[in-house]
């Protein structure tokens, strides 16, 4: 992302210490650490960090799972990313409409499962939801991702761009990931 985008500073928020440091560590092997802090603290706490209305855009992967639901990893790192053990989606969602300024972009990639509810937060967030994409694994395969783009206090209206396919019938990366990724195309 810093190498694709436009951007002078990315912040990184990440609760978890190992993967905070982790983070770190691949930012310093890139030569990011000008451009991209890693914030190792809890979402909810991200106002005493981040300025209230001074982000232009977010992009989130958050958890997939709501608390209680799904199987539960014995890892504690693994359980936090995976379930809404330490945050819920409104709270993501809700931290984001703070931080972000009026018409800054909000972007998500999460379950296609949890669409309802994800767009019923962020239209009661005040994250209006703009485009939406899903993910296929295979061409044959029912969307198992949905990248989201929503903008703060955006006036209703809502896109649906052409699906994303991740492998082709061979188990290889169709060519629109490869262009993604900037590989070359087979």
């Amino acid at each position: 992302m810093a190498e694709k985008a436009n951007v002078n500073k990315i912040y990184a928020v990440e609760v978890q210490k190992e993967i905070a440091d982790m983070a770190k560590r691949s930012i310093e092997m890139n030569n990011q650490k000008n451009k991209i802090e890693v914030i190792n603290d809890n979402l909810m706490n991200i106002t005493q960090t981040i300025k209230p209305d001074s982000i232009d855009a977010i992009t989130v992967n958050p958890p997939y799972k709501k608390a209680g639901t799904g199987i539960i990893n014995e890892l504690d790192t693994k359980t936090i990313s995976r379930h809404e053990v330490l945050c819920t989606l409104e709270d993501i969602i809700e931290k984001s409409y703070q931080v972000l300024k009026l018409y800054g972009k909000f972007f998500m990639i999460h379950k296609t499962e949890r669409l309802v509810d994800i767009l019923s937060i962020m239209r009661e967030k005040k994250i209006e939801p703009k485009r939406i994409k899903f993910i296929h694994p295979t061409y044959d395969k029912a969307s198992n991702l949905v990248l989201i783009e929503g903008v703060k206090g955006g006036k209703p209206f809502l896109k649906i761009d052409d699906p994303l396919y991740v492998y082709d019938k061979d188990g290889e990366y169709t060519d629109k990931i490869l262009e993604i990724y900037n590989k070359r195309s087979r």
